[in-house]
């Protein structure tokens, strides 16, 4: 199911549906084969902060959420840009 062939993969609107726990097996394997070798994009009206319990299994949306923001290179939302330092000291502040 892993799709790492294209160079760059758009997922729009990431948690705006509930997904059954294979969609999420299957996703999480999507991130895991293209993880630090291929480009992704992902949109969604959630906060970052949420992302992770779209993911029914913790532990899952936990290592999803790693991969997806290890060596990311910005976070946008309405207001613009976020720097790295910030989301990398809010990150901080909620540990």
């Amino acid at each position: 199911m892993a799709n790492t062939r294209p160079p760059l993969l758009i997922l729009d609107d990431f948690g705006l549906q509930s997904m059954q726990p294979s969609q999420q097996e299957d996703l999480y394997e999507v991130i895991c084969k293209r993880y630090e070798k291929k480009a992704m994009i992902i949109t969604s009206n959630r906060d970052l902060t949420e992302w992770a319990s779209i993911f029914s299994n913790p532990l899952i949306g936990s290592a999803a959420m790693d991969r997806l923001v290890h060596k990311r290179y910005g976070n946008y939302n309405r207001r613009g840009k976020l720097s790295i330092r910030s989301i990398q000291k809010q990150r901080k502040k909620e540990e």
